[in-house]
């Protein structure tokens, strides 16, 4: 049997179970947007973000910023020396953008100038993280199990 790409699928043909799904999904009213030239980062689950405006998603060490309204590639931004964990926007500036590794690190973005605002190391790598609604901390979760909450603006950079 084949797709209407002309493709096999089913029992038994090389990569039946995806193709299937994929063209299930177009057919529903999905469309692939952009096809990350960097790889898609399969072991950490919060490398995707959305704002009103724009979507984000990280390769391993990079930060790539869309437009939603054409979906095209806005900013990227050479993040981070190790394996990115976590992105989130602030729910108060869309301009702010955070993101943390597995090199301990935390860093907030100013995406207009591309550059980083505020960073601190932690004891541990951060595997989860989402801004507090107020937007002036951040809920960092740990691979150690703690949880903390940094006030970002009472420090400087």
């Amino acid at each position: 049997r084949r797709n209407p790409e002309g493709a096999r699928v089913g029992k038994g043909a090389p990569g039946a179970g995806p193709l299937t799904l994929a063209h299930r999904a177009c057919s529903a009213g999905m469309r692939q947007l952009r096809l990350i030239p960097s790889g898609v980062q399969k072991w950490h689950r919060d490398t995707i973000a959305t704002t009103g405006h724009s979507f984000a998603y990280s390769s391993t060490m990079a930060l790539h910023i869309y437009r939603l309204k054409d979906c095209t590639l806005s900013k990227m931004i050479a993040a981070h020396e190790r394996t990115i964990t976590a992105i989130c926007w602030s729910p108060d500036d869309s301009n702010l953008f955070a993101s943390c590794s597995v090199s301990k690190r935390v860093a907030i973005w100013d995406l207009d100038n591309e550059e980083e605002r505020f960073a601190t190391k932690l004891a541990d790598a951060p595997v989860l993280m989402d801004w507090a609604c107020r937007g002036d901390k951040i809920a960092i979760a740990l691979e150690s199990g703690q949880v903390l909450l940094w006030e970002y603006t009472q420090q400087d950079k």
